[in-house]
């Protein structure tokens, strides 16, 4: 008798850690990594506009870097050294993101991206004004 009790036992506890095992949930990182076609290195076009006028720098290297799964960090290295533009921008799908209220010297920056093929474009408008504006054209390198 005492045999059968420490077998029952043994059973129990035996079908209690395979249920618990079972039961245990996986980590879900399912995550899709929007941020991987857009990243790399550019070489392109930076125009800035004001009512004044326009100012276009040629040869301009941009570089996007993944910071998360859905966030890029975009670095327009207009003059390298002296002058550029960083910002991060949050991805809408796989080729396209939207770069949220950012500050750029005095001005306030706002505005999208997107990847058509190996064309990078980046459209930021200055907050207030329809007539500012920052822009990048760029082909992957």
């Amino acid at each position: 008798m005492i045999k059968k009790k420490h077998f029952l036992r043994l059973v129990l506890v035996c079908c209690t850690l395979v249920l618990l095992i079972a039961s245990c949930k996986k980590d879900d990182d399912t995550a899709t990594d929007e941020t991987t076609q857009v990243t790399g290195t550019y070489l392109g076009t930076y125009v800035e506009t004001t009512d004044g006028g326009a100012v276009t720098v040629d040869d301009v290297e941009t570089s996007v870097t993944k910071e998360s799964a859905t966030e890029i960090k975009v670095n327009i290295k207009v003059i390298p050294g002296l002058a550029g533009v960083v910002f991060t921008a949050t991805m809408t799908d796989e080729t396209h993101f939207s770069v949220s209220k950012f500050t750029l010297n005095d001005a306030e920056l706002e505005g999208n991206g997107s990847l058509t093929g190996t064309t990078l474009n980046i459209d930021l408008d200055k907050v207030g004004t329809a007539s500012d504006k920052v822009t990048f054209e760029g082909t992957k390198q």
